[in-house]
């Protein structure tokens, strides 16, 4: 039997391998050694059920899949070693930070 497939038919097909899909990078995420490989598996995988959880108005998962990319892109941010050290980029374009002591001023007489 050849079944019709509509527009909609389709979106709710790729809503739902997306969702499943984002499932299984979940699992895949939780086996890996190097922290940068599972913050990438992770955020994929959040992104993906986040939008599976918006289109079937699931609010709290949502939220926290939202809520997962963003921490997940922070810590990529963090891991990535071309980043550097906010402080040390600081200190090189401003020089020591001022300690609040007044340099002696020389008075001539």
């Amino acid at each position: 039997m050849l079944v019709a497939m509509n527009s909609s038919t389709m979106v709710d097909i790729g809503v739902q391998v997306a969702g499943w899909a984002g499932s299984a990078l979940i699992i895949v995420s939780l086996k890996q050694n190097d922290p940068a490989r599972f913050r990438w598996l992770n955020l994929v995988a959040s992104g993906l059920l986040g939008l599976f959880a918006l289109t079937v108005h699931a609010w709290p998962s949502v939220t926290v899949n939202l809520l997962s990319v963003v921490i997940n892109a922070q810590e990529l941010r963090r891991l990535d070693p071309r980043v550097g050290d906010v402080h040390a980029d600081a200190t090189a374009l401003v020089g020591e930070p001022v300690t609040g002591q007044v340099p002696a001023l020389a008075v001539s007489s």
